[in-house]
């Protein structure tokens, strides 16, 4: 999802994927996590009366995108409560390369038909045994995700 979409085409693009990524620049503020699209937001009200029965997986990539508390209006919680089976954020603020690198990887292992939690846990193993940024290795600490 490119930061210049609308609400409405983003909600749209939502409701009728399997995977939806959004790799956006997200905030929080007041127990309210939001992504920030063009010149409008989205939240966890936004999307948690819509049917995401169908969507198996979510990756909201930005900071601040899954909250900092377990309540209030987070872009998580109102997916799960949509239906959707799967769903993935950040509780912290997190670097752009390094969401960007944590982005590809849990694709490109999740095409390789790994779940969500071994994708997290390939990333992780990757950054162990390899020569990365240090704020790579601390963005997994950061990373909340929520089932149905």
């Amino acid at each position: 999802v490119a930061d210049s979409i609308s609400k409405q085409e983003c909600i749209s693009m939502l409701q009728n994927s399997k995977v939806f990524i959004s790799r956006s620049h997200g905030y929080e503020n007041t127990n309210v996590s939001q992504i920030i699209l063009g010149n409008d937001i989205l939240t966890g009200n936004d999307i948690r009366y819509l049917n995401l029965n169908n969507v198996d997986l979510i990756l909201f990539v930005g900071c601040f995108t899954a909250g900092t508390v377990d309540y209030g209006d987070n872009l998580l919680d109102g997916a799960i409560y949509a239906g959707a089976k799967c769903v993935i954020g950040f509780n912290a603020s997190i670097g752009c390369d390094a969401a960007n690198f944590w982005t590809e990887q849990f694709m490109y292992y999740y095409s390789l038909g790994q779940s969500p939690e071994e994708c997290i846990q390939s990333i992780n193993t990757k950054l162990q045994n390899g020569t990365y940024p240090l704020e790579y290795s601390e963005l997994m600490e950061k990373i909340v995700l929520k089932k149905n």
